[in-house]
């Protein structure tokens, strides 16, 4: 064996035996770090848990407070108004008015039938009067008319009371009161005090209404107050009947926009409905849509390539739930998802 031969294989040996060295020294150490790296994340991972937690018990308590808050604000004149407006007005039967007699003069008729009240004089016959009809009590107390679901009665110095009743489904709900009133240096009438929700547009159906026609300013309100009733309760039946099936609800405080996230069999399918108009108790827009849980809980026939599953529109639910309300609605929802599973439009193939 050469000289150079013996020296290449001398450093070949020294190369490996540095090799081993680095090795021995470093890889403890990578793996220390490693170590070090894997449970700092882990730690990480564990905080990470720890704030979420936190937030989902924050965002509890917020929605509880949210809850009570709006309920206060909701309800914040409480039974003391409402009783304080019937121990003025009475308690008496009221005038049954029809369509045909339902009109401004009316009103008028109330505002003088208040001018010639006093204090006194309502205070001294409000006992008489929860025993009387109206049309016994001559021209000395106060009276009433009634139509539909409103009662408009006379007080004192000439302003009007009108108590809304609202129902869903053959049952009563709350009352509503609001008092019109005419300032010093006019005889337009205003909203004095009321106990409207202060999330529904009171104000905006005065402003557009009431400088013209007081009927149609009642009217609007009316029609305003059992919508909202209306969409309130709807969603409450529809927890009713069907709480398993809802896993998300979302609902504005006048419930003109509601969301959905329901779950039929392996499908999810989301709701948004919208109600641009504050008398409606139906949406004037809705979307829905569906997809599944995971592709592999889906039936293939014939066999093919898949790709993804998109989610789908179903659009004749859509149509119905603009048309039904939304106990009756939720129906076509899962009469349509059937029939698109059945039909498996929702298949993406491959190209």
């Amino acid at each position: 064996m050469t000289e150079v031969k013996r020296r290449k294989i001398g450093e070949r040996r020294t190369s490996a035996q540095r090799l081993k060295r680095v090795l021995a020294e470093t890889t403890p150490k990578h793996l220390e770090q490693l170590t070090k790296q894997a449970r700092a994340l882990a730690g990480e991972d564990e905080c990470e848990k720890v704030c979420l937690n936190d937030i989902h018990a924050r965002l509890s308590g917020l929605k509880v407070r949210h809850e009570l808050l709006r309920a206060t604000l909701t309800f914040a004149k409480g039974n003391g108004f409402h009783e304080r407006l019937l121990s003025e007005v009475g308690q008496a039967a009221a005038y049954e008015l029809d369509s045909d007699s339902w009109n401004d003069d009316i009103i008028a008729a109330l505002q003088e039938r208040g001018r010639g009240l006093s204090l006194s004089q309502q205070s001294d016959d409000f006992a008489d009067s929860c025993l009387q009809d109206p049309s016994d009590m001559g021209d000395e107390g106060a009276i009433s008319y009634q139509i539909g679901g409103k009662v408009i009665s006379s007080m004192t110095g000439g302003r009007i009371c009108i108590r809304f009743d609202t129902s869903y489904a053959g049952q009563h709900f709350e009352s509503y009161f609001c008092v019109l009133a005419c300032k010093a240096s006019s005889e337009r009438l205003h909203v004095s005090e009321h106990s409207i929700p202060f999330f529904l547009p009171l104000r905006e159906v005065e402003k557009s209404n009431l400088s013209s026609s007081c009927t149609k300013f009642i009217d609007c309100l009316s029609d305003v107050l059992q919508a909202y009733v209306s969409r309130r309760e709807q969603v409450n039946q529809l927890r009713l009947i069907k709480g398993d099936q809802i896993r998300e609800l979302y609902h504005s405080l006048s419930y003109n926009l509601i969301e959905l996230l329901l779950e039929e069999a392996y499908w999810k399918v989301g709701v948004s409905l919208a109600y641009d108009n504050p008398k409606s108790e139906l949406p004037t827009r809705s979307v829905v849509m569906a997809w599944p849980h995971s592709v592999d809980a889906l039936p293939r026939e014939p066999p093919m390539a898949v790709q993804s599953v998109t989610a789908h529109r179903l659009l004749r639910a859509e149509g119905a739930l603009r048309d039904l309300l939304l106990p009756m609605g939720y129906e076509k929802i899962v009469a349509d998802l059937q029939e698109t599973i059945a039909r498996g439009i929702y298949w993406e193939e491959d190209q």
